[in-house]
């Protein structure tokens, strides 16, 4: 029986970039943009791996902070949550595309219309 073996590799590392800036004759400074996905100085993978890990594996920002720091990443809890809360644009265009391509695809459709319980009851309706 073959094994196969993955690693996940969490490192901080500074990356300087260097951007052309041209001031015109008018006095206006004109500054090359950064590359795509680096948010207010962080960049895309960093973004991933929070929103993956407090969407998807629960993980709050305390502990997401610490762990950050842990590693070597200066962060604050506030960094954190703006990481987490702005600039979700393009994740909700990707989400509502790929729902509407499953949508458009789908051979069935399941939905959970689970209804809540209260005062610890189950309530629902037989209309049909």
């Amino acid at each position: 029986m073959r094994r196969s073996w993955c690693a996940m590799v969490l490192s901080a590392e500074v990356v300087r970039y260097r951007r052309e800036c041209w001031v015109t004759p008018s006095g206006e400074r004109l500054v090359a943009p950064l590359p795509a996905g680096i948010v207010g100085g962080w960049g895309a993978n960093l973004r991933r791996f929070i929103l993956a890990c407090h969407l998807q594996g629960q993980v709050t920002t305390e502990r997401l902070t610490a762990m950050l720091t842990g590693i070597g990443i200066d962060i604050s809890k506030r960094q954190v949550v703006r990481l987490i809360s702005e600039g979700l644009e393009n994740f909700a265009a990707e989400d509502r595309d790929v729902l509407r391509a499953g949508l458009a695809t789908a051979p069935w459709i399941t939905v959970d219309h689970t209804s809540p319980r209260p005062s610890g009851r189950l309530h629902h309706s037989d209309r049909r």
